[in-house]
């Protein structure tokens, strides 16, 4: 686990065959949460931390999260955000907390738009334009059209839909997740800052992926189950922090695994390869609001293209269900320090 001196925990008991268990909570609306200190102005409770000590800045993930906090408190009740374009200026620094200050861009009947800064001694660290809607649950525009379809009575020209009639598509399951339950492997260490992963077989082994040789080096999708917290860990009650947790999960791996895309084979796949890598930017589009990023969601994600030190990624997240609710992209800085010998483009 990675967590920060000052990190809140809520301890609970269970009991089961006589046997006692400690349950650590991460207290998480503390952790992450914000405080309102003037109009369109908000702190952080505590500083944002970094993946691991020897980075630059603050993670990524949980500064893209507590971005998609300012925006939903910002905006009216019951919208929910469906985008965010965020760039990473400088790197925030892990000890003190982030000021935040958002300009209100549109209020609509069913969009609202907002741009969202993180400040640190009055310098935008980083910069992000998020949209909100109060319609992007696809169950719940389902169950409004089939209640409209049971008690509709054919010629009643006055009894109009909802809307139309909902459909959907979307990228499918990536089969190494389908061969593979969450239940039947184990947790890597390949996740940071409480964005817990688990890999299967095939994601670290160039031997069960041999067809890959074949594939276009922007086509081969490497796939992973992400949660936030392990075993119960995080618990919230406000559902605004949902978002903030799949913005935490969106950061989790990309950058580190560009080694595996490229299929070097001299490289021990199974462990954390150190090399340097930095985001750029950040988006996501939020498909659907039914989703819990405290169970494990399915993530794959490729590398679309390489070229002058930069990588460009594009991701998709699944519930727990297998249905894609979000998609993320993001462009980074990779130097490889030579790691890239032998590899297969």
């Amino acid at each position: 686990m990675h967590s920060h001196p000052d990190t809140r925990y809520t301890v609970g008991y269970i009991f089961s065959c006589q046997l006692c268990f400690l349950i650590m909570t991460l207290d998480v609306e503390f952790d992450l949460g914000i405080k309102k200190i003037g109009d369109n102005k908000w702190v952080g409770n505590k500083p944002l931390e970094k993946p691991n000590p020897l980075s630059r800045g603050a993670y990524g993930g949980n500064i893209a999260g507590q971005a998609l906090l300012v925006a939903i408190k910002s905006a009216p009740e019951g919208f929910t955000p469906h985008s965010l374009h965020s760039l990473f200026t400088k790197a925030v620094d892990d000890t003190t907390p982030v000021v935040w200050e958002t300009d209100e861009i549109h209020n609509g009947k069913s969009f609202c738009s907002r741009t969202v800064k993180a400040l640190q001694d009055g310098t935008i660290k980083y910069l992000a334009n998020v949209s909100l809607t109060k319609r992007n649950s696809f169950n719940e525009a389902k169950n409004l059209y089939d209640e409209w379809a049971r008690n509709h009575k054919e010629g009643d020209e006055d009894d109009d839909p909802p809307s139309s009639k909902p459909f959907r598509f979307f990228v499918p399951y990536p089969e190494w997740l389908k061969n593979h339950s969450p239940e039947s492997l184990e947790v890597s260490d390949f996740g940071c800052n409480n964005a817990v992963c688990k890999i299967s077989p095939e994601f670290v082994s160039l031997d069960l992926t041999k067809d890959e040789d074949q594939a276009r080096s922007s086509d081969r999708r490497q796939a992973c189950y992400l949660q936030w917290g392990n075993d119960g860990e995080v618990k919230f009650t406000d559902p605004a922090f949902q978002f903030v947790g799949l913005g935490i999960l969106s950061d989790s791996i990309f950058l580190t695994r560009i080694a595996r895309v490229l299929r070097i084979p001299h490289l021990d796949h199974s462990q954390r390869l150190q090399y340097v890598s930095l985001s750029l930017d950040h988006v996501i589009y939020f498909h659907d609001a039914d989703f819990d990023s405290t169970k494990w969601m399915g993530f794959a994600f490729k590398a679309t293209r390489i070229a002058n030190g930069r990588v460009l990624l594009e991701g998709e997240l699944y519930n727990s269900d297998g249905r894609q609710v979000a998609t993320v992209f993001q462009e980074g800085l990779v130097y490889f320090n030579g790691f890239e010998e032998g590899a297969k483009l």
